[in-house]
């Protein structure tokens, strides 16, 4: 259980670094995860269907490796891609909402998205 939420942890931080560089890069707007108004690619919760699906591919691909190194089985590896995928979203919301504001740096935002995909991935593995 705990090496599938290692997997997840690590799929989720590349998931989010990949979908946030790819959606810049693809698409010159992106939209408020929270409102869906289109804001500047590269907005702190702004999405993109280029990034989202990027930031997917890149997640799987960790859980690939995960998977091929014996890290998790078949069950765990899609436990800890959902989990990555769910991390990613709730680095948007947060970076939508309390990010936007000031309140909390990018960092503690990148903290708790993988945190979240690690914990979740553990407690659906228990």
């Amino acid at each position: 259980a705990f090496l599938v939420a290692l997997v997840a942890a690590f799929s989720e931080a590349a998931g989010d670094t990949v979908s946030s560089e790819i959606g810049q890069w693809l698409s010159q707007r992106a939209y408020l995860i929270t409102t869906f108004k289109a804001v500047p690619a590269g907005e702190n919760g702004g999405v993109s269907v280029g990034g989202t699906l990027a930031g997917f591919m890149a997640s799987g691909i960790v859980v690939a490796v995960g998977f091929a190194l014996g890290l998790c089985g078949p069950g765990g590896a899609a436990i800890a891609l959902g989990a990555a995928f769910a991390g990613n979203l709730l680095d948007s919301v947060l970076g939508a909402t309390i990010e936007r504001r000031g309140l909390v740096t990018n960092g503690i935002v990148n903290f708790a998205g993988t945190s979240f995909a690690g914990g979740l991935a553990l407690a659906l593995m228990m």
